[in-house]
């Protein structure tokens, strides 16, 4: 590719292939409950028994629900 179309358009190639694959991340932050909704197999409890069960909460805040502590606490 690199003899082909010499190294600046070579790499612009990659450039533009990542520009566009740029949005999926925040795609996913942003639809992901709803992707996990749809989906057969991400809303479902371990079916083999005696397999340790993950807990998908957690125990960790964010920083909006610090924020809400704290002006709940004034």
């Amino acid at each position: 590719m690199f003899a082909a179309l010499g190294d600046e358009w070579a790499m612009s190639v990659f450039a533009f292939l990542s520009l566009v694959c740029t949005p999926i991340p925040i795609l996913f932050h942003k639809h992901g409950s709803w992707i996990r909704s749809k989906s057969r197999v991400a809303s479902k409890e371990p079916v083999v028994e005696g397999a340790p069960v993950i807990s998908l909460s957690s125990n960790l805040t964010t920083i909006q629900e610090k924020a809400q502590d704290t002006e709940g606490q004034k």
